[in-house]
Formats: C-alpha cells, structure tokens, sequence
C-alpha cells in the first residue's frame, strides 16, 4: 500500500483536490460579488478583499465589477487599479458575460476624474497621458463603438487647446468633422449622448472664441 506507484497517485489525487478546491473557491467568490454589485451594494463591493489569483478563471470579472464598484462610489485609484487590471486579464469578454466598451469607457472615466481632481501639475500630465492609451486601447478593442469615438476626440480637443494658431483650428475643424459624422448615433446611446453634446458644444465655442475659418 506503499509503494511508489501507491504515493504517486496519493500525491495525485491531491493536487486534484487542491485544484478543484480553489476553483470552487473562486466560483463562490465571483458569484458573492455579483450577488452584492446586482444588489447595487457597491460600497461592498468596493471594500472586497479580492482573494483569487489572476490566472483563476473567472477572477478577472472579479477586479472589473471592483473597478466598476469603485468607480461609482468614486474612489478613483481603486478604480483605475481594478478595472485595468480586470481588462488585461480578459481575452474572452463573451466568456464572462460582460461587454468590453462598458469596461474601456469606466476606466476612462476614472482616469478623467482622477485627472480632474490631481493635487499637482505632475500627476494631472500623467493620468493625461494614461487616458490618452485607455482611449486608444478602447479604440483598437472597439473602434465602431461611440464610446471610443467620444474619448478618443475628448483626447483631441484637450490636445487642440494647448496649441496655437492654424495648427489649433485644423485640429478643432478636425474634431467637429468626426464628431459630426457620428452625432446621430451618439444621441440614441444612454451613456454617451450628453457627454457627446458637450463635447460637440465645446468644440464649436473653441473654434468661434479663436476666430478659426
């Protein structure tokens, strides 16, 4: 009873064990957690200890809902932390039963608002910079999407602002022709038609305020 053949599958049967022990364990995390975040208890889900490890199926959904949760009770360093992560670990999106434009858009807004409310020069050029490749990053997921036409072209006027002359209303006229094109469809999306019209709206102040042709 013990002899090598015996140990080897002991230590096999082990390792079984083991590894189906983890993934119930982790089946049992994912599921909490969506039970809280259907619950719309996000100061919860904010709060959870993520315990899983990445490479843990389903763990991914884990950090999106958290960054998600995050996001909405505006904690922004959560937020942006969770929901990148949660996105570098998703190669199947239909997997876990989630759409990737929902969870490119969150972490751009966490990155604006983090953005908008920095403490120093330093750090505001730095979530700049990191929102720019979010929206690219968004784009390349999802380029049909509005959701990546508005960041990527929210990006663009930033950019345009801060420059001078002819070179500020070429890119302004660029700006207003792309969002022009999509402005229909921009106005049937929920998320996305007032931020859309803002945008829209501050373009065509910018361009009449620098007296562009």
């Amino acid at each position: 009873m013990n002899s090598p053949e015996h140990r080897f599958l002991a230590w096999r049967w082990l390792v079984l064990l083991a590894v189906t022990l983890a993934a119930c364990t982790t089946v049992r995390e994912v599921d909490d957690v969506q039970t809280l975040f259907n619950e719309k208890k996000f100061d919860e889900v904010a709060a959870h200890q993520i315990k899983c490890k990445d490479s843990d199926d389903g763990c991914n959904k884990v950090y999106l809902l958290k960054g998600e949760a995050c996001l909405d009770v505006a904690e922004h360093d959560c937020a942006v932390d969770n929901l990148n992560k949660g996105i570098v670990l998703t190669k199947n999106w239909s997997a876990v039963g989630l759409e990737a434009a929902r969870f490119h858009g969150d972490l751009c807004e966490a990155l604006r608002d983090r953005r908008d409310e920095a403490t120093s020069g330093a750090a505001a050029t730095a979530d700049f910079a990191k929102l720019k490749a979010a929206a690219t990053d968004f784009a390349g997921a999802e380029p049909d999407h509005i959701g990546a036409v508005y960041w990527t072209q929210l990006i663009a006027f930033e950019e345009a602002k801060s420059s001078t002359g002819q070179a500020a209303c070429s890119a302004l006229d660029s700006v207003a022709l792309k969002l022009e094109h999509l402005a229909p469809k921009a106005a049937q999306n929920t998320r996305y038609a007032a931020p859309y019209e803002a945008l829209v709206a501050g373009v065509t102040s910018e361009h009449r305020n620098r007296q562009c042709q």
